[in-house]
This record gives C-alpha cells, sequence and structure tokens, in this order.
C-alpha cells in the first residue's frame, strides 16, 4: 500500500474543506461530551450527527467558499472523466491542475472514508498515482444526491473534478481547516502533498479464508 507524505507524517488521506470541518467540529463536539453526563450514552454515530447537525451543516451553508490553487509538482497528472476515463492532455509538472473557489480539495491513496463513504472511487486506478478529488457541489446537490455520492458513483464533471496525481502543492485564500488521516490539525494556508516512494505491507484480518 502507497501513503501520502505530509507534513512529515505518512497518512492514506488528508485534505482541505467540509471533511476536515466535520472532523474539527466531531472532535470539540466529543470532547465536550466526555466531561459531561452523557459521555456513556452517546456513541461515535451520534457524536458524529450532532455535530454534524449543529455546526458543520450551518458552517457549510453560510461559510465563505474558499479560494484553491492545485499546482503539479511531480510526474504528469490526468483529468479523470466518467466512469475514470482520462480527459484532455496530461498535466506537466509546474503546471495549474485546478484553480478556482473550492469546497473540498483533497487527496487519497484509499477509496474510502469511515463508515462506508466511497470519497474517492479512482484512488486504486493505479500504484504510483492518488486520487485529488476537488468539489464545488452546493447543498442541495449534495443532499438531491447523497445516496449515489456515498456510494462513490455520483458523476458530475461540472462539480466534481478528479485527478490523478504523484506530487501537489494546494494553496488557500483563507487559509482554512485541514486534515491528516481523519485528524483535523488546525487550518493552514499552502501544503505540499506527495506520493509516499515506498510502500508499506499492511495484514488483513479481515480477509476470508482462502481453499
Amino acid at each position: 500500500m502507497r501513503l501520502i507524505e505530509v507534513e512529515q507524517y505518512l497518512a492514506p488521506f488528508c485534505g482541505f474543506g467540509i471533511d476536515a470541518l466535520v472532523l474539527r467540529d466531531y472532535a470539540q463536539v466529543k470532547s465536550t461530551i466526555a466531561r459531561g453526563p452523557l459521555r456513556h450514552i452517546m456513541p461515535g454515530a451520534v457524536t458524529y450527527l450532532v455535530s454534524s447537525t449543529t455546526r458543520s451543516l450551518p458552517a457549510f451553508l453560510f461559510r465563505p467558499v474558499p479560494h484553491i490553487r492545485v499546482v503539479n509538482q511531480g510526474a504528469d497528472a490526468f483529468r479523470l472523466g466518467e466512469k475514470g476515463s482520462i480527459v484532455g492532455r496530461p498535466i506537466r509538472k509546474g503546471e495549474v491542475i485546478y484553480e478556482g473557489r473550492a469546497r473540498i480539495a483533497s487527496v487519497s491513496t484509499i477509496p474510502y472514508y469511515g463508515f462506508g463513504l466511497r470519497c474517492f472511487p479512482f484512488a486504486d486506478e493505479r500504484s504510483d498515482r492518488m486520487n485529488l478529488r476537488i468539489s464545488t457541489i452546493g447543498p442541495f446537490t449534495l443532499v438531491a444526491n447523497f445516496r449515489s455520492i456515498w456510494k462513490g458513483q455520483y458523476e458530475n464533471l461540472e462539480v466534481i473534478f478528479d485527478y490523478l496525481v504523484e506530487e501537489v502543492s494546494i494553496e488557500t485564500d483563507p487559509e482554512t481547516e485541514f486534515q491528516i488521516g481523519g485528524d483535523p490539525v488546525g487550518k493552514r494556508r499552502k501544503v505540499h502533498l506527495r506520493l509516499s516512494p515506498e510502500p508499506i505491507r499492511l495484514v488483513d484480518f479481515y480477509a476470508p479464508p482462502r481453499g
């Protein structure tokens, strides 16, 4: 398995936007609940629901959408279209991959977030690339297509931009919440992300028995 090098960490995914905001709000609400009388009766899923509806969703609806600039810093990058097909010419090192307002700008080497959310359907397309996903999706489109988005089946090239990349830099204006491997790490204005050249070996204890 290949991981992502970011700020001296190795992680399967990281990024800016609503996902980092949700994780930050969840951590803060969980910390508050842990000090109160409800700490034994509110499991993780319930805490997610409370933090998302009371804090993350209002922020998603009303906060300004940051300006994102993504520059290719490595081998050729590729824009993906329907069913993962390559669209247009390769994006060379030093060229701008994306510039404009976006609610999400994240990279991953695995398809799934927690609870089965298939946020990066093209993460395992190539072992020498990671899936960069940028989205401008609005709240009403998100709600109307929530099921297909959750399954990684929603395709709309006007609001979701998928790329296969090896190394990129991402700048945001203003500085925006950032998460590494599901852990909120505060706000950042610029980060450098690289696919680690050294794969790691994993043991899958949940694999079905053979034979």
